[in-house]
């Protein structure tokens, strides 16, 4: 019986099929490299599900805000000091329950007035450490002090506050810092009015602050095509919050926060962007 011979196949053909292969390797493992990157770059985002908790969370720290009221009358002066029956600021926690302050500390405020307007400046506070009996004091501590990694002294307290690791826990570390001063505001420190936005409902409830302020239809529109809903993303060390803020003299501004993921948490970046702007022409 004759036996046949192999064909041998002419050398473009086996040129071709190598080309083939090696692309085809090439496309997996790229492939696989994005995918591998996505899950890194990406993990974790707030669940849609999860905005609602989170705006609810926001509208309870605006309530509770507003139950500190006026700002009290012995307040209101040069070096002032606490008697110890004003608001309380540790309560926040009871609400950013992501959040906590670091064993063996509590988050404590003096008061700072200079005639143009007063608000509250946060600061951690060692529990066994007696309170700053005025902002002068407290002040003259950090003046002594070599400078830390905060760019902001008025920051320093959240390298105190710990969170969960958690995106909501970001996202909260972010809430207590952009609204954990909105109380007892004097005059001038009235500007600090910003709302943190989260869905289109959330931008149908912005309302005037004053009776000449006008909102028109044609820039609650415009409003409508911003990206609303805020934005996690974990990368290594790092962790970006990108969240979209109102501001009655300023407009529609997108906030991204770089924060470092680890304790202490620092605000290692900060930009602004305005998106839309927008003033109500109220000068204080």
């Amino acid at each position: 019986m004759a036996t046949q011979k192999g064909v041998c196949k002419p050398w473009w053909i086996r040129f071709v099929t190598i080309g083939l292969g090696l692309t085809l390797c090439f496309f997996l493992l790229s492939s696989c490299c994005l995918m591998f990157q996505k899950v890194e770059t990406d993990r974790p985002r707030i669940d849609p599900l999860q905005i609602d908790q989170l705006e609810a969370d926001v509208e309870q720290m605006t309530s509770l805000l507003g139950m500190a009221g006026p700002v009290p009358q012995y307040l209101q002066q040069a070096d002032a000091q606490k008697n110890g029956s004003e608001f309380d600021v540790n309560q926040y926690f009871a609400v950013l329950e992501h959040l906590s302050m670091q064993s063996g500390y509590t988050l404590d405020y003096v008061y700072r007035f200079d005639g143009m307007g007063g608000s509250p400046v946060l600061y951690a506070r060692p529990l066994n450490q007696v309170p700053y009996d005025s902002y002068a004091d407290l002040d003259a501590v950090w003046q002594s002090e070599n400078p830390t990694a905060s760019k902001d002294q008025y920051d320093r307290y959240l390298e105190f506050v710990q969170l969960d690791g958690t995106p909501e826990g970001f996202f909260q570390w972010v809430v207590l810092r952009t609204m954990g001063r909105q109380f007892y505001q004097y005059w001038h420190a009235g500007y600090n009015d910003v709302q943190i936005l989260f869905n289109l409902q959330s931008l149908d409830q912005i309302q005037p602050m004053f009776p000449e302020e006008k909102l028109t239809a044609g820039l609650m529109e415009k409003a409508h095509s911003l990206p609303i809903e805020p934005q996690i993303k974990f990368q290594g060390d790092q962790v970006t919050v990108q969240v979209m803020i109102f501001t009655h003299w300023g407009g529609f501004i997108q906030e991204t926060y770089t924060i470092a993921s680890t304790v202490p948490h620092r605000i290692l970046n900060q930009s602004r962007e305005t998106l839309l702007e927008y003033n109500c022409g109220v000068s204080f």
